[in-house]
């Protein structure tokens, strides 16, 4: 059945009125609603601006527990034998159901969505408890293209994420359901752990042994391509791995082990099957000949850096330069295998930056590039080493993934909250803010603010390289409160000292790259804001201003609030006009507003805005597995 198309008010409440409370720093901010039929497109939407990277386990466990609630209340009305609901109404909720399984996809998709693989790998585990063929699709979506035609090879010929998720999958489902000491004494949850525990092992073997046993095949061929299949397999004295050796290696041969485990010749079969899938893996390996089998073979002059991928250029780039952590002294002075492949990596990183070859930059997180801008300054590394060349090489093709956009005004969030979650959002913040302002059709500057903001001017000679930039961030003004209305009236002083003409001040929109927990304070407006929200407050901010300049109330900007750490707070509702909420770490995010246009934004709500993102190609098959498994 295919989905219907959804009332437009079945999920929403008819009351005008939501529940507020304080924010960490005593700001009004709406409260998480129930999972309801009025609140369920609320309900979802805060879910998702709420899908932060984190690493505290009783935040994970909430995002466990919220999926859990949403999904349960979504199957059970499309499931339901009785009459309580209408066809119109089924179809309705099938629609949220598709929202969901598409959100799940956006979480780990690696191109175009948030990247993520510890909030995809809790998410889907709730849909695997749900019904198992939501699993068998998910699996398969992550090592497959089957997001779209393969006609843009930057978009659309990329699975959503890699065979490395295998195993870092079955690893966190053996943790969370056989070795949680809290449910042994829970005999049937025990039961029901173990079965489902069963079910995805069974299907990631096998779907690990099936690619194989391809490339096995294609051994044969001298100029067969392989999969990365055998280089994420765990191997057998892998500490954190290895477990799963047995299974894929039993699975492999299982034709060859007797089914009694007392048979005489068992323990010889199963040895068998070790060495020959040892073999096998290592087989395919030297014929991949990835860089990391180079460096395992003491081949390192070897490499072709043309073929590294981002990732590993990324974190190894010292390692091809042979030297150490401080980025400038030699590591291995006498390998003369090591000095080649220095000598080698330092012309190619001249004809990068003379434009004679290309460096892959695209899966690079935005966390790891400011991470490295920030290493290599603190060491004083020389700003015309290789090292620092990688980096800003490796930003620039990252760059051409981000389309484009309007005349935005990106404010950065520099406050002492942003330094949780060993400092991801603080991280993400200067990354995605720089990014905006190589975009944005103002140019590049943008907005710090903490206790006091301060606008910083990049391009100039003090920031004509990423690692300036970030540099040039760090030297603004932070604080460690949250003075978000201070920075707002440095805006609207900007257009009222300069007389802007009407169209010009309404001709703008501001992302908020921030944890959205601010002060209650104002210059202007003082004990006016402590009744407001966030949104409330700057809509009003720019009524005001309007009235003084123009003689009337003005259009404010659109509004981005991007959330960047897990708080239970929500700066907006999903009907609010010419406002957008989003959340996570990726740039790729940015291009949901590309090309749109001020005029194109101020029809955004957060709600539509947040369809627009799953609207990307690369999850429409989601709608129709969902369809067939769901009814």
């Amino acid at each position: 059945m295919s989905s219907q198309p959804m009332s437009s008010h079945m999920f929403l409440s008819s009351s005008p009125h939501h529940t507020h409370q304080y924010g960490e720093n005593n700001h009004i901010e709406y409260k998480k609603v129930k999972v309801s039929v009025e609140n369920l497109q609320e309900r979802i939407l805060q879910f998702q601006f709420q899908l932060v990277r984190t690493n505290e386990e009783g935040k994970l466990q909430s995002i466990a527990t919220e999926t859990r609630e949403i999904l349960h209340f979504i199957m059970s009305a499309i499931r339901a034998t009785d009459s309580t609901i209408t066809e119109e109404e089924r179809g309705s909720y099938i629609n949220m159901g598709v929202i969901m399984f598409k959100l799940l996809a956006h979480t780990r998709d690696i191109v175009s969505g948030k990247g993520e693989y510890m909030l995809f790998y809790v998410m889907l585990s709730e849909w695997a408890k749900i019904d198992i063929l939501f699993f068998d699709f998910v699996i398969k979506s992550l090592v497959y293209d089957w997001t779209g035609s393969g006609e843009d090879k930057d978009n659309h010929s990329h699975p959503l994420g890699s065979w490395k998720d295998m195993k870092y999958f079955l690893t966190f489902m053996k943790k969370s359901l056989i070795d949680d000491e809290t449910i042994w004494n829970d005999k049937e949850q025990m039961l029901a752990n173990n079965a489902l525990y069963s079910q995805l092992v069974n299907r990631i073997v096998v779907l690990i042994n099936e690619q194989l046993r391809i490339d096995s095949v294609a051994l044969a061929q001298p100029d067969s391509s392989f999969s990365l299949v055998a280089r994420w397999i765990p191997r057998e004295k892998s500490k954190k791995f290895g477990w799963m050796y047995y299974y894929l290696a039993m699975n492999y041969s299982q034709h060859q082990i007797p089914c009694d485990s007392t048979h005489p010749s068992y323990e010889r079969a199963v040895t068998r099957a070790f060495m020959i899938y040892r073999k096998l893996i290592s087989e395919i390996n030297r014929r991949l000949d990835t860089t990391q089998i180079k460096q395992c073979d003491h081949r390192w002059a070897e490499i072709d850096f043309n073929n590294v991928t981002s990732i590993t250029m990324n974190k190894q780039s010292k390692s091809f330069l042979n030297v150490k952590q401080d980025g400038k002294t030699s590591r291995y002075e006498e390998d003369g295998d090591r000095n080649e492949c220095s000598i080698n990596y330092d012309q190619y990183m001249r004809d990068v930056a003379a434009g004679d070859k290309k460096i892959k930059g695209a899966r690079v997180s935005i966390i790891d590039f400011v991470k490295s801008a920030i290493d290599v300054t603190e060491k004083d590394v020389a700003v015309d080493s290789p090292l620092v060349a990688t980096i800003n090489e490796q930003w620039k093709d990252n760059a051409r993934h981000t389309g484009n956009l309007t005349k935005i005004i990106a404010m950065c969030d520099v406050s002492g909250s942003m330094t949780e979650d060993n400092c991801n959002p603080l991280y993400s913040a200067i990354g995605l803010s720089i990014r905006v302002a190589e975009k944005s059709a103002l140019g590049p500057r943008i907005m710090t603010f903490s206790e006091v903001p301060s606008w910083i001017q990049l391009g100039t000679e003090d920031s004509d390289t990423f690692v300036k930039q970030v540099a040039k961030v760090r030297r603004a003004h932070w604080g460690m409160t949250t003075n978000f209305y201070a920075a707002i009236d440095l805006i609207r002083q900007g257009i009222e000292e300069n007389k802007l003409p009407r169209e010009v001040a309404e001709d703008l929109a501001i992302v908020i790259f921030s944890d959205m927990q601010v002060n209650n304070s104002s210059s202007e407006m003082g004990g006016t804001l402590n009744r407001n929200t966030m949104f409330q407050n700057i809509k009003l901010m720019f009524s005001k201003m309007g009235e003084r300049l123009y003689g009337e109330p003005i259009h404010p900007p659109h509004i981005i609030f991007w959330n960047l750490r897990k708080t239970t707070g929500f700066p907006a509702i999903s009907t609010d006009a010419n406002v957008s909420i989003m959340s996570g770490f990726s740039p790729a995010l940015l291009n949901v507003f590309c090309d749109k246009g001020i005029d194109g934004l101020r029809q955004y709500t957060p709600w539509r805005s947040f369809i627009e993102t799953l609207s990307n190609s690369r999850y429409t098959a989601f709608e129709a597995a969902f369809n067939s498994v769901a009814t």
